[in-house]
This record gives structure tokens, C-alpha cells and sequence, in this order.
């Protein structure tokens, strides 16, 4: 009986040990994902601050696109470190949830600001269609701008220059919002769909305009 359960300890620790690997393992590749995607957004912000510090009397146009520039980077690194922080409550089933009355307009009014030079730069035309004024849902606000600003992130991403990206949002039942992002992307093959919401997935598509992808987005939204 003692060696019964000393042989079943054992199993135990050995499973335990190879969660703990693959844990150290996915963090370690995060780690070095995050590290690598940072530093080019890093070295554009130097860059152009360092062109505008040497220029005496820069002119307005020079000074809008070298801060647009700087703007993009800065929104990529916030990306990354959003998701960065995220993956770490999730895990750590620290991500403490506040449900209360969540409006759909003033979330998809933030975001769009916060991606319109984004779509911009790539020719994206964004359309917002609401079934009606004042959507709203129980949910926690947060957390719904964190989903929703994934979804419209990605969509961006993946899109070819000069298309259109469509967002919906309609009442469901029991309290509910049905909301929807569809482009003019290349679409996902069925393997990518049955990996879409794994970590660290790499899918078939690559970002259109060279953006970072570090497969973490949208398993971020499914948690």
C-alpha cells in the first residue's frame, strides 16, 4: 500500500513538473517575443525624436508626421504590454471583474480615436452600425474595451491597405449585445480556426502593413 502511494505521488509530481516546464516555457517565449517587438517601436520613437531635436525649425508638416510616427510605436508597445499584463492576471486568476450597465457607443468611440491614425495609415475606411442608440449590457467596462479593442486591433492588422472594416452591435436576449467585426481579409483556413484561440498561435495570415503579431489577442478575448 505504501509503495502504491509513493508510485502515485510520484505520478502527481511528474505532472506537476510538466506543467511547471511548459508555464516556465511559454513565459520564457513571451518574454522573448515581447523583448524583440518592443525594441523596434523603441528604436522608431528614438529615432524620430532625435530628428526633430536636430532639426533647428522644423516645419508643422514635419513635425505632424515624425509625431504621427512616434504615436504609432507608442500604441504597438501599449499593445504589447497590455497583453503582457493581462496574460499575468489570467494566469494568476488576479483579473477581478466588476459587472455593472456597459454602454457599447462610448467603448467603440474611444477605440476608433484610438486606432484612427492606425486605419489611416493603411487607407482602412471604419463603418459603425448600432441597432439603436444607447446599447448597453451588464458587463465590466474594462473588460469589454480590452475585447472589443482586440478584435478591432486585429482586424486593422490583418487588413490589405485601402479596405473597409464593418462593426455592428445589437440588443440580444437576456441582457445581452451581439457584436461583430468583419474585413476584407484573406479569411482563416480551417486549421487556423481550430488554433485561433491558443496562446502564442501563429496563423496562416500575416499583418498587412508590418505590424507585430504575437498570438496573444485573441487568447486574451476567449479567457
Amino acid at each position: 500500500e505504501a509503495q502504491d502511494r509513493l508510485v502515485h505521488a510520484m505520478n502527481r509530481l511528474t505532472v506537476s513538473n510538466a506543467k511547471l516546464s511548459k508555464l516556465i516555457d511559454e513565459k520564457n517565449s513571451f518574454l522573448d517575443i515581447a523583448a524583440h517587438d518592443l525594441k523596434n517601436p523603441l528604436s522608431v520613437i528614438s529615432g524620430y525624436a532625435d530628428l526633430l531635436c536636430m532639426d533647428p525649425n522644423p516645419s508643422s508638416h514635419s513635425v505632424k508626421k515624425k509625431s504621427n510616427e512616434i504615436l504609432t510605436s507608442a500604441n504597438r508597445m501599449i499593445e504589447i504590454l497590455k497583453n503582457l499584463l493581462s496574460i499575468r492576471e489570467l494566469e494568476d486568476e488576479h483579473f477581478h471583474f466588476s459587472p455593472k450597465k456597459c454602454p457599447v457607443e462610448p467603448i467603440l468611440d474611444q477605440i476608433l480615436e484610438d486606432f484612427g491614425l492606425s486605419a489611416q495609415s493603411k487607407g482602412i475606411r471604419i463603418s459603425v452600425d448600432l441597432e439603436e442608440r444607447d446599447i448597453a449590457f451588464h458587463s465590466d467596462t474594462g473588460a469589454t474595451h480590452q475585447i472589443i479593442d482586440n478584435l478591432i486591433s486585429n482586424a486593422i492588422k490583418y487588413s490589405p491597405f485601402d479596405t473597409k472594416i464593418r462593426i455592428t452591435a445589437k440588443s440580444g436576449k437576456n441582457n445581452t449585445v451581439i457584436f461583430s467585426v468583419c474585413d476584407e481579409g484573406p479569411g482563416l483556413s480551417a486549421k487556423d480556426q481550430d488554433d485561433l484561440f491558443k496562446k502564442f498561435s501563429r496563423l496562416s495570415p500575416k499583418p498587412t502593413g508590418g505590424e507585430s503579431s504575437h498570438g496573444l489577442g485573441l487568447w486574451v478575448v476567449n479567457m
